[in-house]
Order: structure tokens, then C-alpha cells, then sequence
């Protein structure tokens, strides 16, 4: 599932045709969800291995990709609406057409993300990425 995840993200980002402008990474990991969910083993490091294949395949430069793990409901949503007036700044000086790609590894359920004790729901989460000026938003989640 991973690997799909990773291939589809990949090729999104490549043949778009803003390429060639910046590509902003939010990777996120969590072990730890709920105080009812059993940690996990891998969500950390397939959340690092996102973040290297999207500096070394899609484009993202390494002040732009953003590793989060391990962290909290409330780091998230700093780290977004820091990314987000990242954006902003480049688009003040000219570079438009970026895009803004995020990647959850973890635990979850119908309502929202499990993030080591903490809950961000999905509605939340929604209007963090769509409200990114970037010209392009992909969000992956991936689960359980």
C-alpha cells in the first residue's frame, strides 16, 4: 500500500506541469495514537521515507519538506498554517504555482487523525490544506 501511495504522490507532482515551480512537503508519523490504539511500528518511518523520496524524486528542495513525528494534533495544524504563510511569502515575490503535497501515517477513525493523544478532525484538517494558496494540494492519508 505504501509503495502505491508513493508512486501515485511521485507522479503527480512530476508530470504536472508546474514541475518546474515549488514543491512544499508536509510528512507526518505517528506511533502513537489514541490511548486506546496499539502503538504502531512503522508510521514514523514511512513517513521519513516519503519526505527523502519526495527531495530526491518530486522535486521538494530541503527547506521545503517538513518532517512531523511523533507530534501532536496542535503541531500539526501550526506546521500547516506555517507552510501555508510560507506560500504565501513566495507568492509575494513572484513564485506562483506551487503546490503543497501532505502525507499522514498513523491512526485514525471515521472522524479524524490519532495523533499521539490527541485528535485532529478531519473537517479541520480539510480546511487547513484547502485553504494553502497553492496552486496544487494533495493530501495522503494513510491509516488505520
Amino acid at each position: 500500500m505504501m509503495l502505491r501511495i508513493i508512486v501515485i504522490a511521485t507522479t503527480l507532482v512530476l508530470v504536472s506541469p508546474m514541475a518546474q515551480a515549488a514543491v512544499y512537503i508536509v510528512s507526518v508519523g505517528n506511533n502513537l495514537g489514541d490511548r486506546e490504539d496499539a502503538p504502531l511500528r512503522y508510521a514514523e518511518r514511512d513517513a521519513l521515507a516519503f519526505s527523502t523520496l519526495m527531495r530526491n524524486l518530486g522535486g521538494a528542495s530541503p527547506e521545503h519538506a517538513i518532517l512531523v513525528q511523533g507530534s501532536s494534533a496542535n503541531d500539526l495544524r501550526r506546521t500547516l498554517l506555517e507552510t501555508n504563510r510560507r506560500i504565501r511569502q513566495a507568492q509575494s515575490r513572484g513564485k506562483h504555482h506551487n503546490t503543497l503535497v501532505v502525507f499522514y501515517s498513523g491512526h485514525a477513525d471515521n472522524k479524524g487523525l490519532h495523533m499521539n493523544r490527541s485528535k485532529l478532525p478531519y473537517d479541520e484538517l480539510r480546511a487547513l490544506v484547502e485553504s494553502s494558496p497553492a496552486a496544487a494540494r494533495v493530501l495522503i492519508l494513510d491509516s488505520c
